[in-house]
């Protein structure tokens, strides 16, 4: 193989490699829902509302009443005299419903004012599949529940109080899967392409015979490359 082969290889796989590194982008983003900050900003007072965060977007509905963000906390305020900022059941069990519009992995969920002496407790369920129960010895010290859950788009979570004095949330985390732009579709078919037509170039240059094999000397039509 000739030196101005090798080069134009080099070149152009400098093309390519930086279009095929478009899929290093595609890698999961760990994404944090803060309901003392700003989701809780983007939910108070709302029966139902979304919240966006480094542009993956969460839904979320109550089962009664509005949610309520104060300086103590965020949970349900229920119709009534529970002027409250935590998910209890005064009235009835107070739940979120919840969802991401990509697809991921949820990975945590942070607690405030779960307490053991009052056995408080809740229940967390998805996608139709029964309701798991969870307590204090499953959040620890820190109120910290960590979860290894596969969701798609749009896939609904619940967690609903159960029982205990209540409680508030404090964080929610999951591991987001970016959709692509449509610019970002075009920039990772191109560097396949790229790549694609390399390796065939390359493949049918090795399966090339030289017919002039052999021989002492070649004919004056044999290519350059091959003499």
């Amino acid at each position: 193989m000739k030196k101005p082969y090798i080069k134009l290889i080099i070149n152009k796989f400098k093309i390519a490699l930086p279009l095929v590194a478009g899929c290093a982008n595609l890698n999961a983003a760990v994404v944090t829902f803060d309901f003392e900050g700003q989701t809780g900003g983007d939910l108070d007072g709302l029966t139902s509302g979304l919240s966006l965060v480094d542009s993956y977007q969460m839904n979320a509905v109550t089962s009664v009443g509005k949610f309520n963000r104060t300086n103590s906390g965020f949970g349900i305020d229920s119709p009534g005299s529970d002027d409250s900022d935590a998910f209890d059941g005064i009235f009835s069990p107070e739940s979120i419903s919840f969802s991401f519009e990509s697809s991921g992995k949820l990975t945590s969920i942070e607690f405030d004012r779960f307490t053991n002496s009052a056995n408080d407790a809740f229940s967390l369920s998805y996608a139709g599949n029964p309701p798991v129960s969870y307590n204090k010895s499953d959040l620890g010290s820190a109120n910290l529940l960590l979860l290894d859950w596969d969701f798609s788009p749009g896939e609904n979570f619940n967690l609903s109080f159960e029982s205990g004095n209540g409680f508030g949330l404090e964080t929610m985390s999951a591991e987001m899967t970016p959709v692509p732009e449509p610019s970002e579709y075009a920039l990772i078919s191109a560097g396949c392409l790229v790549a694609f037509a390399l390796s065939r170039k390359k493949t049918k240059r090795k399966n090339f015979k030289n017919p002039c094999k052999g021989l002492n000397r070649s004919p004056w039509w044999t290519p350059r490359f091959l003499q």
